[in-house]
């Protein structure tokens, strides 16, 4: 019986010895350690069912049987291994896992047994990884695990400790701030510099190992001071920062921008006598066009709206410090003047352009000049001409001139409506002529083209032909009459259009008078009258013929009578 249950127990121990202890990272808040855990993440895994009272077979009482059931043993697949490098880098170290698994790793950087940096990183899309802020020429231990599922894997190196690279004096950079303090800034951790005997560093923070302040109550000088490094040996620098900005509010500064061109910003600066040389140079960016490269005052565009930016200097050498934006606007107020000569066919016109803001960058202007649809492009400086010809004569054109700057259209443009001379009236009348009376003419006509003048002066002006050339008649209304012409004659009129200044073509119209029938039917009256008369003379004659026949026979009857005897009377009354 003993010697059965002696069996049972080397067989355990057996079983129990097969497996075996990884060592695993159990991270503490101020220190490394290393514990030893049992596991069976990375190798097989053998397991048994212990021995129960319910399923071994124990000795009978009379010992005739022992039997024993264990389970069967599973294998599990190895897990990946995982391997890193580290090199020393500007600022820090650099960890390489470039022969290892993607997936999630922590990475643990050790100073003097403390856990100064702890990092989990995904290497699914890079093999490295740089740790900086570190001191320079310093030791450090580091140590990569990979999370494989719910197991930790820990990665191999040649080694566990490295070293950091020596910072150099362009390492750090200082800035100056309102409150009197001067701070040094580096990629480094700065914490172990030691600063000269007579400076303390101000508000130093733990948590802050990458920047260094200290107090000063220099102003507008150069101050200069040495940095030693406990860590590298023999190794101590100067760096020298021109103190400004500890002078001024920057937000107190009072800066006056002008308008128009050439742009000028005047900054109100406090008085603080130790500084003399204090200047501040401008630089604008468009508001509405911010990724434009950044301009000086001296190179600003007119018609445009500008956020500057001034960097203060000191002795001509510039800081780090800016005075906060001031919005400045460049409209320039044109003021073009125009004169004009015109013909009935062209126009000449010339400008003078004066500005009261931007009187000083007048030569960079260009401009445009059109009238109507005859524009004509022209490129001048302050003052030109533009000369159009080919026109309509007494015709309104709209003239413009546009300024340009650097061939881009800008505002202040000058129109003005100008009118031709009056030309020669269009076409020529269409003339009607009748004869009323035998000697009588009767004119009218229409003209329905542009007279190209003034319609107060408009006039009808008809010519007589043959006869008439030098008595001209004209009238508001084309009707005209000529009388006592001669008769069965060839006549033509001509009318023109008479608008003031000039006269048309002329209008032609032809007719001929009739023969004078009131001469002929006088004739016929003439040859009456006189054959009447003639006849009333004959008659006269004849009747006077007859009266003095019977005159004389009256006359021969009284002479017989005084020659009769007295008595005869009585005789033949008988």
């Amino acid at each position: 019986m003993a010697g059965l249950w002696g069996l049972k127990m080397l067989f355990w121990a057996g079983i129990i010895g097969l497996t075996y202890s990884q060592t695993t990272i159990i991270p503490d808040d101020n220190k490394a350690t290393m514990a030893p855990t049992a596991s069976t993440s990375n190798e097989t895994s053998l397991t048994s069912t212990p021995p129960s009272n319910s399923s071994d077979s124990q000795a009978s009482p009379t010992g005739t049987t022992v039997t024993a059931t264990t389970e069967a043993t599973e294998t599990t697949p190895e897990p990946p291994k995982c391997s890193y490098t580290v090199t020393p880098i500007e600022f820090g170290l650099q960890i390489n896992v470039m022969n290892s698994p993607p997936g999630d790793y922590s990475i643990s950087i050790i100073e003097g047994g403390r856990r100064v940096i702890e990092e989990r990183v995904n290497f699914t899309h890079s093999t490295q990884h740089n740790i900086q802020r570190l001191k320079p020429c310093t030791e450090y231990e580091h140590q990569v695990l990979y999370n494989y599922g719910n197991k930790i894997i820990k990665c191999t190196s040649t080694g566990n400790k490295a070293e950091t690279k020596e910072m150099s004096e362009t390492d750090i950079t200082g800035q100056s701030s309102i409150n009197g303090h001067i701070c040094y800034q580096s990629q480094w951790n700065i914490s172990s510099l030691k600063l000269p005997p007579n400076i303390t560093p101000v508000n130093k923070s733990s948590s802050d190992s990458n920047t260094l302040c200290v107090q000063t109550n220099d102003i507008c000088s150069d101050y200069k001071i040495t940095f030693t490094s406990e860590t590298c040996v023999n190794t101590s620098f100067d760096i020298t920062k021109n103190i400004i900005v500890d002078l001024y509010n920057l937000t107190e500064i009072q800066q006056n921008p002008s308008t128009g061109l050439p742009a000028v910003i005047q900054p109100t600066l406090p008085t603080i006598k130790e500084c003399k040389n204090i200047t501040v140079h401008y630089t604008c960016s468009e508001k509405d066009n911010p990724g434009q490269t950044n301009k000086p005052l001296s190179e600003l565009d007119p018609f445009r709206n500008y956020r500057c930016t001034g960097l203060i200097f000191n002795n001509n050498i510039p800081t780090v410090y800016t005075t906060p934006p001031v919005h400045l606007n460049t409209d320039c107020d044109l003021t073009i003047n125009l004169e004009n000569k015109n013909t009935n066919t062209s126009i000449k016109l010339s400008w003078k352009t004066t500005s009261q803001k931007c009187n000083g960058v007048l030569h960079k202007f260009s401009y445009d000049c059109s009238c109507d649809k005859k524009g004509i492009p022209k490129l001048q400086s302050d003052g030109g001409t533009c000369d159009f010809t080919g026109l309509e004569a007494f015709t309104d054109y709209t003239c413009r001139v546009q300024p340009k700057y650097n061939g881009k259209t800008v505002s202040n443009k000058k129109e003005v409506i100008l009118k031709t001379a009056p030309g020669v009236p269009d076409g020529s009348p269409t003339v009607t002529v009748t004869v009323p009376e035998n000697n009588v003419i009767k004119v009218e006509c229409k003209h329905e083209g542009n007279i190209r003048g003034p319609d107060k002066y408009k006039r009808f002006i008809a010519r007589l032909h043959p006869g008439g050339e030098n008595k001209p008649q004209n009238e508001t209304v084309c009707k005209f009459e000529f009388k006592d012409l001669s008769y069965s004659t060839a006549y033509r009129v001509e009318v023109t259009v008479f608008n003031g200044y000039f006269e048309s073509q002329p209008g032609r119209g032809t007719a001929d008078t009739r023969y004078n029938d009131k001469a002929v039917i006088g004739f016929l009256i003439f040859l009456i009258s006189a054959a009447l008369l003639l006849a009333a003379c004959v008659c006269y004659r004849k009747l006077r013929k007859r009266r003095s026949d019977e005159d004389e026979n009256v006359a021969s009857e009284a002479i017989y009578m005084n020659t009769r005897p007295p008595g005869w009377r009585q005789k033949e009354a008988q």
